[in-house]
């Protein structure tokens, strides 16, 4: 009887469940009708206007420009100070030597502490400061609690102002440096990477590489000489956002800084690169199970008014994900590597170049190639399709309010990319006009800059691998790698010297 009623009682309930569902079926709700498929959703355009420098901006008496926004979402402070210096002003025989500059700023101690007093406060205070020095720009950070700003405030301007790289940390840096030095080509990329940017840039000092000679040869006169030159009030543009009012704190900027020499700075020359093309194939051997393949040549810089353009050209051929042809066919329908792509870097003080990239069996390197260059080829002789167009600018356009977000707060994001701006000499009105750059682009100028900026009678293709498989081919496809030029066989630089 019991297991009777229980029958009974999941035959009702599921009556009244199939009921409600009829019922609910037959009884349409009030408004719209909802859609079948996703596709037929509809939504207004998302409107988004870039913020304005002037709204931001700030220039104190010492020559220092601020970047400040005030932001309660959290009890935060967060500080990014860009240093007009960079690598590309070292001597050659000193390469490595803005590197470590940046890295001892802190590790190196200052006149107050060591450098690891300095780990200890950070630590004590649950926040972060980093300091670095790249190509063309020196950055110094720091991330606190609201509660220890002023703490935080004047270890970084400690650091910025009074380093004094200490010899007992300048000669554990060696150390490390040449460690990294001895194992730096195990790894096929750094081996393909040099190789490349040494066979495009030539003698420019992009293509410079730190060897064990050059790291020796820097002293601590060096590193006080070289931060010196560069690290002055009127040479750094400040990013800065938190839980606080804009007038105190740019008061506690003016008064931390207030004793930090202005100087007036004279920049080495740098010539750009040397506009030369020439046709290439160069292998390094390594007993790798794949070839790592680059292809490319000399491209554009950022002043370069036609480079949204080029790179909505590039979104199509290569850079613009699953979508783009050249990964659709090599990865897509012929199986042959599972990373693939190609991008135009358009580098502010220098030339950049383009380039394609991909790992395959090494006998498939030449037939990969060869999709390349008939991809590349065929954007430069016919009309890009209305949805490839479409999609390209897209690409640019809908992501373009990322720019002033960041995985920390929108506003420090904001000021980031503000700083960023003007540290890049672009004109403030850069973001005003940014999308409109895009949305003009045509399928007959994409069809233009792909015949003018594209080269594929002067590509240089590196490789890395067993050099004979490559030589050798699939034994399916009849093309080969020599079919690209004369095979030379390289050896990598000798960083020990």
């Amino acid at each position: 009887m019991t297991r009777y009623f229980k029958t009974l009682a999941v035959l009702v309930l599921a009556g009244f469940i199939l009921a409600g569902i009829v019922l609910g079926q037959e009884k349409k709700p009030d408004g719209p009708a909802i859609p079948e498929h996703p596709s037929e959703l509809k939504y207004p355009p998302l409107k988004f206007e870039p913020p304005k420098s002037s709204d931001y901006r700030f220039e104190l008496e010492n020559g220092m420009i601020v970047y400040i926004a005030e932001d309660g979402e959290l009890p935060t402070f967060d500080i990014e100070v860009t240093i007009r210096t960079g690598s590309m002003y070292e001597l050659e025989e000193k390469v490595g030597l803005a590197s470590m500059c940046g890295s001892l700023l802190r590790r190196g101690g200052t006149t107050s502490m060591t450098g690891e007093e300095i780990d200890d406060f950070m630590e004590q205070l649950a926040g972060s400061l980093n300091a670095n020095i790249g190509f063309s720009e020196g950055l110094v950070s720091l991330s606190v609690l609201k509660e220890d700003t002023d703490k935080g405030l004047k270890m970084l301007a400690d650091i910025l102002m009074n380093p004094i790289f200490n010899e007992d940390e300048i000669r554990r840096y060696k150390e490390r440096a040449i460690q990294n030095l001895k194992h730096r080509y195990d790894r096929p990329g750094s081996l393909l990477n040099d190789a490349y940017e040494k066979l495009i840039f030539k003698e420019h000092p992009v293509a410079r590489i730190t060897t064990k000679s050059s790291i020796m040869s820097i002293k601590r006169e060096d590193l006080l000489a070289f931060h010196e030159k560069y690290y002055h009030p009127n040479n750094c543009i400040v990013a800065i956002a938190g839980d606080f009012k804009r007038g105190e704190m740019l008061e506690k900027l003016k008064a931390i800084f207030k004793d930090w020499d202005v100087a007036e700075i004279e920049f080495p020359d740098v010539p750009d690169v040397k506009m030369e093309f020439d046709k290439e194939v160069c292998i390094l051997e390594k007993e790798i199970n794949q070839g790592n393949v680059r292809m490319g040549h000399l491209g554009i810089k950022d002043d370069n008014p036609e480079k949204y353009a080029v790179q909505v050209m590039n979104a199509i051929l290569g850079g613009g994900g699953f979508t783009s042809r050249i990964t659709g066919r090599v990865r897509s329908d012929e199986g042959l590597a599972y990373s693939v792509g190609s991008w135009f870097s358009i580098p502010i003080d220098h030339t950049g170049s383009f380039g394609c990239s991909f790992q395959t069996k090494s006998g498939s390197v030449a037939y990969a190639v060869s999709i390349v260059m008939e991809e590349i080829n065929r954007i430069r002789t016919e009309l890009v399709s209305e949805e490839e167009l479409q999609s390209a600018k897209d690409l640019y356009i809908e992501r373009f309010p990322s720019i002033f977000s960041g995985r920390g707060s929108a506003a420090y994001a904001c000021v980031q990319a503000l700083a960023s701006n003007e540290y890049n000499r672009r004109p403030f009105d850069y973001y005003d006009t940014y999308r409109d750059n895009y949305r003009k682009v045509t399928r007959k100028k994409v069809l233009e800059v792909a015949k003018k900026y594209l080269r594929p009678d002067a590509i240089k293709i590196v490789v890395v691998g067993r050099s004979q498989e490559m030589k050798v081919g699939d034994g399916i496809h009849p093309v080969k790698l020599e079919d690209f030029g004369k095979i030379e066989i390289i050896e990598p630089p000798d960083v020990m010297k």
